[in-house]
């Protein structure tokens, strides 16, 4: 049974471009009638659902699934001889590898000095679940 289920979730980053370093600035900028640099949107996730369990987050689009979780088995990281940078900037290596219990590739990611697995049947499932 799932702790928590969340469906068709959408998270949106607005990125400014106004490289005012102060407030002071930013201030004397309206004074002068600057325009600002403007702006762009990042979707971090669009339409998403989402179940965590004790010792997984499942990730659905569509009819796609990701599975991910933090990663506390050791894997040979020669098998790992690809990469797949995510819309969001997160590299993730993966190989010709799949899971035995899933049959989905894992694709292997190191944050902040933890490893994380998502686990997928392919590099543009994966993709397509972080897509803008």
């Amino acid at each position: 049974m799932p702790h928590v289920l969340v469906e068709n979730v959408s998270v949106k980053f607005r990125v400014y471009h106004d490289h005012s370093p102060s407030i002071k600035d930013k201030f004397a900028n309206i004074l002068r009638r600057k325009s600002y640099g403007g702006y762009s949107d990042f979707w971090a996730v669009n339409d998403v659902s989402l179940e965590i369990s004790d010792s997984y987050m499942q990730l659905q689009k569509g009819t796609d699934t990701v599975l991910v979780s933090a990663f506390q088995q050791n894997i040979d990281t020669s098998l790992l001889s690809k990469s797949l940078t995510l819309p969001n900037g997160l590299t993730l290596k993966y190989g010709d590898v799949k899971d035995s219990q899933t049959g989905y590739i894992p694709f292997i990611a190191t944050v902040d000095g933890h490893k994380y697995t998502f686990l997928a049947t392919s590099s543009d499932i994966l993709l397509n679940m972080f897509e803008e």
